[in-house]
Formats: C-alpha cells, sequence, structure tokens
C-alpha cells in the first residue's frame, strides 16, 4: 500500500516532465494535445520509410559491389575509401546492409531538406517541400542508388540542417556532436567532399561575421566553432581506427586514382595521332608506342575512362612513375593537347553535346569469369534484381535519361537563377542569407572538377543537384507566398497586409 501510493503521488509530476519533454501539452479537461510540429515530423519520418520501401534494395553497380566485397572479406586494397566497406560490414550484422544503407541515405535528405525549409516555412509547408523534391525524378532515381556520393552528400545535408536548427534545438552540445561525427562519416566515404564542408561551413562563418542582425553572429560562431572542433577529433580518429590499420591499404585509393588518371591522359594524347613517338617511349612504357596509339584511338573517349580495358592492360607492367614521365614529355612536345583534352571532359561531364550516365549503370547477370561474376560470387550475392529507381530510368517511355534534367549544366543555371531572384528582395537577403552556403559549395565543387573529371557520371554532380533544387523550391514558395499577399513563415501562415494584392 505504502508503495502503490507513492507511485499515486508522483505519477502526476512525472507525467508532467513527459509532457515537456515531448512537446505534449495537457488541456483543462486532462486531455492529450499533441503539437503540430510532432504530426510533421512524423509525417516526414514515414514519408521518409515510404521511399525507403520503394526504393530497396536499391541499385547494385560495380563501385558498391567493390565496397561490399570489401566489407564482407576484409580486404580493403581498391581504388574506394574503405569508409563506406566498413559502415556496410557492420549493416550486414544487423541486418541486410544494402537496404539499410538506402535507408540511411533518404532519411539523410529527407529530414536534412525538412529541416532547411522549416527555417523558411511552417512545418506543413516543409513538409510539402520534402515531398515535392524528393519525387523530383532525377533525386529520386539518385537515393535508389548505392554509392559514395549520394550516401556521403545527404549526410552533409542532413548536418546543414542540424546546425541552423540549433535556435530551436533543446539539445544543442549532443547536435553539434552528432553533426560533426556525421561530417566526418561524410569525408572519409568521399574524400572530395572536403571541398564542400569547407565552403558550405565556411561560408556559415563569413555570413554570420558579416550579418550581426539579432546578435546571431557570436551565437552561431561558437556553435560552429564546437561543432568544426568536434568535426577535427572525430576524423583523426577515424582516420586512425579505418585507415591504418593492418587490413587496409590506406594508400591503394590515390595510387589506384592518381594511375587511372594518368592512363586516361596517356590514352588522349596519343589517340590524337599529332604526338611524336619517340623512339625512348618504347623504353618507357615496355609497349610498341604504334601499336598503343591504335588501341588509344580505338578505346579512347572523352566521356569515360573505365572503357580503357585494353589499353591498361598493355601497361599492366609498366610503373605509375614512368606512365607519368611519359605524360609529361607528351604534354612538354605538345603543351595544348592535355588542355583540350580535359575541357573535352569537362564539357561533356556539364552534359554540353550529350547526357552523362542518369545513374551508374545496374551490374545485370555477369557472364562466368568475369570480374563482376566473381565479386558477385564472394559476397554470396545471388540477386540483381532492379528497384524502382533503375526501372524509371531504363525502362520509362515518359522520363528518357537524355534529357536536361540530367544534365548538371541546368543545375548550375537553375541555381544561379534561384540565388538571384531569392536575393534581389531585401526580405529574402535579410531573412535567410546562409542559404547562399549551398550553392556556393556546389559552385566551387564542381568547377574544382575540370582538370580530375574521371568519368561522364551524373552522380559526381549529386550535391549541385540536391542543392540547386532545395533552392529552387524555396525561391518558388517565397515568391508565390509574396504574390499572393500570404506569409507562410515559421511564425504561421498570415494574411500580408503591406502587400497590396
Amino acid at each position: 500500500m505504502v508503495c502503490a501510493s507513492h507511485i499515486l503521488r508522483i505519477l502526476p509530476q512525472y507525467s508532467l516532465c513527459i509532457s515537456r519533454t515531448y512537446n505534449v501539452n495537457y488541456t483543462h479537461s486532462n486531455s492529450l494535445r499533441l503539437d503540430a510540429q510532432f504530426f510533421t515530423a512524423a509525417g516526414v519520418l514515414l514519408w521518409g520509410f515510404a521511399l525507403w520501401a520503394v526504393l530497396t534494395p536499391g541499385v547494385f553497380a560495380h563501385d558498391s559491389m567493390m565496397s561490399l566485397f570489401e566489407g564482407r572479406t576484409g580486404e580493403f586494397v581498391s581504388n574506394q575509401p574503405p569508409m563506406l566497406g566498413y559502415i556496410w560490414n557492420l549493416l550486414n550484422g544487423i541486418g541486410n546492409g544494402a537496404s539499410l544503407l538506402i535507408l540511411i541515405s533518404v532519411l539523410g535528405f529527407v529530414f536534412g531538406s525538412y529541416l532547411i525549409s522549416r527555417q523558411i516555412f511552417t512545418d506543413l509547408i516543409a513538409a510539402v517541400l520534402v515531398i515535392l523534391t524528393s519525387i523530383f525524378p532525377p533525386i529520386f532515381t539518385q537515393l535508389g542508388i548505392i554509392n559514395k556520393e549520394t550516401i556521403a552528400c545527404n549526410l552533409i545535408l542532413l548536418t546543414f540542417g542540424i546546425f541552423i536548427s540549433f535556435p530551436r534545438i533543446k539539445w544543442k552540445f549532443p547536435s553539434a556532436v552528432v553533426g560533426a561525427f556525421l561530417l566526418s562519416l561524410a569525408m572519409l566515404i568521399r574524400y572530395q567532399y572536403i571541398i564542400v564542408i569547407s565552403v558550405l561551413f565556411g561560408s556559415l562563418f563569413l555570413i554570420f561575421a558579416i550579418t550581426d542582425k539579432e546578435k546571431r553572429s557570436r551565437y552561431y560562431w561558437g556553435w560552429l566553432s564546437t561543432c568544426l572542433a568536434c568535426f577535427a577529433l572525430f576524423s583523426i580518429a577515424l582516420i586512425a581506427l579505418v585507415n591504418f590499420t593492418a587490413n587496409v591499404n590506406w594508400r591503394a585509393p590515390f595510387d589506384l586514382n592518381w594511375r587511372l588518371q594518368l592512363e586516361y591522359d596517356l590514352a588522349s594524347q596519343m589517340a590524337d595521332g599529332r604526338a611524336p613517338m619517340r623512339a625512348d617511349l618504347r623504353k618507357q612504357l615496355a609497349v610498341d608506342p604504334l601499336f598503343l596509339a591504335s588501341v588509344a584511338r580505338a578505346e579512347y573517349s572523352p566521356s569515360t575512362n573505365i572503357t580503357l580495358r585494353h589499353f591498361s592492360t598493355l601497361l599492366k607492367n609498366t610503373p605509375t612513375a614512368k606512365i607519368s614521365d611519359v605524360v609529361s614529355r607528351l604534354e612538354a612536345s605538345n603543351p595544348n593537347e592535355l588542355f583540350y583534352h580535359h575541357a573535352r571532359m569537362y564539357a561533356t561531364f556539364l552534359g554540353l553535346g550529350q547526357v552523362c550516365w542518369p545513374i551508374q549503370k545496374q551490374i545485370p547477370q555477369p557472364k562466368p569469369g568475369s570480374q563482376d561474376a566473381d565479386l558477385a560470387a564472394a559476397v554470396h550475392l545471388q540477386s540483381f534484381s532492379q528497384s524502382i529507381a533503375s526501372r524509371t530510368i531504363f525502362q520509362s517511355k515518359w522520363l528518357p535519361a537524355n534529357t536536361f534534367l540530367f544534365r548538371p549544366i541546368s543545375y548550375l543555371a537553375l541555381s544561379a537563377l534561384a540565388l538571384m531572384i531569392l536575393y534581389s528582395r531585401s526580405p529574402g537577403r535579410r531573412r535567410f542569407p546562409w542559404l547562399a552556403g549551398l550553392p556556393a559549395s556546389a559552385f566551387v565543387y564542381t568547377v574544382l572538377f575540370a582538370p580530375i573529371v574521371p568519368s561522364c557520371d551524373f552522380r559526381y554532380s549529386y550535391w549541385l543537384l540536391i542543392s540547386s533544387v532545395i533552392l529552387a523550391t524555396i525561391t518558388v514558395f517565397d515568391w508565390v507566398a509574396f504574390a499572393l499577399g500570404w506569409r507562410v513563415t515559421a511564425s504561421g501562415t498570415t494574411r500580408d497586409s503591406s502587400n497590396p494584392q
């Protein structure tokens, strides 16, 4: 009886604590009323799970197969960063690794875009924007791919959404730590995204430093410093734990990708035919230069280096240093050739003249004895079933892949146009200057791809895609609300009496 009376005494106090923690309020009639924000967040979560159910098991391609192989065998010697293989190995211990990777990617995009939009609009409008952007065909199809670019970008987007939501977040320090951990994962999954992270959060430093209105500068400066300090600590710890272990050759991704780039540059110059075939090339390459040039002319294309199968086989016994020396010699004798080669590659990458692969090509049932068949056997992968994402691209009559929806140049133009429209009015510049970090990081990342484009692949432009589409949808909704005289801001949807319309 004493225990029961004690429980009855503390139960009202405990219930009040729960109600404050989870935004549950008591009414005078002792009934529970859930905050609309709770329902909206729950709806966004359900939408994320619905997308996951549609997209799973995802699109398997060669890169994802290699990461799966490394994760299951523990042999990290390819040109893939080892982090994704480690994550895949961990998820396989929990359940279906491929399906869970798609879930992480989808939830990162859904909640990242939701947190960004709800800083400007109401929770309901933000949820609508999430639905519209996630069913946009290029984004929808990319979400269904298991690759480094999509997963890493969605983690960065989620971290950006967390950081700009700090004024609304109760547990700020744990949020900063989680965001820093997600950023370090994204960087180690795709090393080049350190550029996106640096520009995105560096621009926030600058923006909050020069916009001292409402004393936001010091507030964000402190939390951004905390987040970046944790990011540095997590990155150092993860690099030490993952990259510098006995079963990981941490130089392999850099060495192999550098060699592929050198072979691609060499093939471009030898295929042109104007490069002089000196006698010392035979000694350097240990291959007949004339025969190598004929193979280069047969295989070389400015759109991709993946087709250089026979060319790479002929050079397999040639050290990388000698290939680099030959490329330098040919470049010295023909200084414009390498520039034109990279210019053609970059133009193709941007979608000028032809479209890149909308998604990295799905591996069909591999031929016995092929590299993909050996990989599939090594990881015990029996099913190559296509997801709705892959069928949408490869089989849909209403959505051909060779449209401007799948050309990066379209999103460079879209991002620039949306940025000019959004900041053409002073309310836009005053209310959300931090949005400029999205297109700024996308521009810089895309431009820096010019000298090192490995192939014509739309997945390399995923950050440009999502940042420009999110920026464009926010711009459209903001201008429609202004034109109709409605203020659909985060503080509520009210009639704007200052607008004569």
